[in-house]
């Protein structure tokens, strides 16, 4: 229970920090820079966007291509952990997380290079940089200016 209560505790010290709203933003913003790179990179985002969850998206792996095998492979070449997808209703695909941390610029930017450059390492005809261009423009479109000042306050070691 200790690492649950000290999540709960840097959760609660965000939304002191930032203020609630600009967390729940950030939240939004983060998880449709996701959902935007990832279809960008050619891959189907689960949930359609209007129930689309601000805090996880899971997206759909191209035939051929092994969940387990494509989690790991991001994992021991980029240090980016996905989560499993829903397999216990039959669907090949895998999570990104867009919690607390996670929903920056600095953590989805990463991982969706990590994501690229793996499907196209396992055959996926796909421009890697696809993912990061696409979520770099939904960060930087007027309605977020603020998110990368929030970041880079947050991890001023960036």
């Amino acid at each position: 229970s200790g690492p649950l209560v000290y999540g709960l505790l840097g959760a609660l010290r965000d939304i002191f920090d930032e203020g609630v709203e600009k967390v729940f933003q950030r939240h939004e913003v983060a998880s449709r820079a996701v959902r935007e790179g990832l279809r960008n990179l050619g891959l189907s985002v689960l949930a359609a966007e209007e129930i689309a969850a601000p805090s996880v998206t899971t997206a759909l792996l191209p035939e051929g291509i092994s969940e387990l095998e494509f989690r790991k492979a991001v994992f021991s070449k980029y240090g980016v952990a996905l989560g499993a997808g829903p397999v216990e209703i039959g669907l090949n695909a895998f999570r990104i997380g867009t919690m607390g941390r996670t929903a920056h610029p600095e953590a989805v930017i990463p991982g969706l290079v990590a994501v690229g450059n793996t499907l196209l390492s396992f055959g996926h005809p796909c421009r890697p940089d696809a993912g990061q261009r696409a979520a770099q423009s939904v960060f930087d479109c007027k309605s977020t200016p603020e998110l990368w000042k929030i970041a880079n306050e947050l991890n001023p070691s960036q």
